[in-house]
Parts: C-alpha cells; sequence; structure tokens
C-alpha cells in the first residue's frame, strides 16, 4: 500500500490561464494533490467590478485538464471551505509566481 499524497489546497481567479498559473500550479502538485478555489464569476465582479473573460465553467475545464490539478471546487460571497479539511493550503502572490514563471522559462 503506497503511502497518500497530502492535499494540497489553494484557490484563485485563473482568467485567460498562463505561464504564471502553471508553474504556480506545478509547484503546489510537487508538494500533493491539489485542489482549487476557483473564484465564481459573481463573486470576481463583486471584488474587481468587472467579470472575468472566461467564465468559471470554461475556467474550470481548463483547470481540470491541467495534469496537477486533481479537483475544482467553488469559491464564491455564498460558498465556503469550511469543513474542508487539508493539511496545507497555499497562497501565491502575484509578482511570486510572475518570477517563478520567468525561472521556469529561462534559458539554462
Amino acid at each position: 500500500m503506497g503511502l497518500k499524497r497530502p492535499i494540497i489546497y489553494t484557490g484563485g481567479t485563473f482568467d485567460l490561464f498562463h505561464a504564471g498559473h502553471a508553474a504556480f500550479l506545478e509547484r503546489c502538485h510537487e508538494l500533493g494533490d491539489v485542489v482549487v478555489s476557483l473564484n465564481t464569476d459573481e463573486f470576481i465582479v463583486e471584488y474587481k467590478g468587472k467579470a472575468p473573460v472566461m467564465t468559471y465553467r470554461e475556467r474550470a475545464a481548463v483547470l481540470l485538464a491541467s495534469k496537477w490539478v486533481t479537483a475544482v471546487v467553488p469559491n464564491g460571497a455564498d460558498t465556503s471551505d469550511e469543513g474542508f479539511a487539508c493539511p496545507i493550503g497555499i497562497a501565491g502572490a502575484r509578482d511570486a509566481v510572475d518570477r517563478a514563471a520567468m525561472r521556469a522559462f529561462e534559458d539554462p
């Protein structure tokens, strides 16, 4: 019987999936199975004042199609991660993710 990987819980909007998102999720996946709390369209409108380019359904499909994401759950004003048990939560700062992506794609 193999060891069970820890659950890595992170969240965000992930609109127009790009290299920074990929680098961040790849690093998270190195630590365990990744569950993304994806911001709902309504949450984004409330928070940013404008709708995302891609719908929730489109963004969820892109995340689930990546090899780094195990599951996607909605995050919105009417949702909660209460009761979601996971040992590791990771929040990525935009500039840290951008730096990681730049390093990942630099020539050796």
